[in-house]
């Protein structure tokens, strides 16, 4: 067995928030560690915990407030028309990983005529590389679809448009200055996305693109 080298600390709050806890802990019979870490992340209320813990598909946003998911949607369905091949463009890490899983799911559900591919972690690094877009034109693809990373991708993208493949972005890490001239970027950080959380892993962001075409 191997022995942990840390110890959680769980950060004491006052008696106010203790009160909540036990609220929150004797209405959702809940343990008393968990009712007082939701109380510590602003969840104290009742119906917030709840909806938190238990909320359903009524529960989530439009996927369609996200900045750039209309055009998304529409290319996707185009190379499902046109039987374009795609290409899922994922990361190494495990958001990226799930983020790949994800997005092979709902292509497979569709139908679409598609494969995937992760950068191998030393040879290539990360994210979007020149090598790996000259593959995908050679495999003939059409669109590539990044999952957890391409938001910093200037250079790369301006490539792929040069060998005729559009790209969409999904990604959640914070947008550089200069945005890559893709032809959809979804990320709840960029500058006037109206989408309401901005805290979205890569994996949440591939699942909005889910809702979208899924409905």
């Amino acid at each position: 067995m191997i022995r942990s080298k840390t110890r959680w600390t769980v950060a004491k709050i006052d008696d106010e928030g203790e009160e909540r806890a036990a609220i929150l802990a004797r209405e959702l019979s809940l343990s008393p560690l968990v009712a007082r870490l939701l109380v510590q992340r602003g969840l104290a209320g009742v119906d917030a915990a709840r909806q938190f813990l238990y909320g359903g598909l009524e529960d989530l946003h439009d996927p369609f407030l996200l900045k750039g998911m209309e055009q998304a949607v529409k290319r996707i369905r185009q190379a499902e028309e046109r039987n374009e091949y795609i290409r899922i463009f994922g990361d190494y890490d495990a958001d990226g990983v799930s983020s790949t899983a994800l997005m092979t799911f709902l292509f497979r559900r569709m139908g679409l005529k598609f494969d995937s591919y992760i950068p191998h972690r030393t040879l290539e690094g990360y994210g979007l590389n020149a090598k790996a877009i000259d593959l995908a034109a050679e495999a003939g693809v059409k669109l590539i679809v990044t999952v957890d990373t391409g938001i910093s991708a200037v250079e790369q993208i301006n490539h792929a448009n040069s060998l005729g493949i559009d790209v969409i972005v999904t990604d959640h890490h914070e947008p550089p200055h200069v945005l890559p001239d893709a032809w959809s970027l979804i990320n709840p950080k960029q500058e006037d996305c109206s989408y309401p959380f901005k805290g979205l892993a890569g994996v949440g962001v591939a699942f909005k693109l889910a809702q979208a075409l899924l409905g």
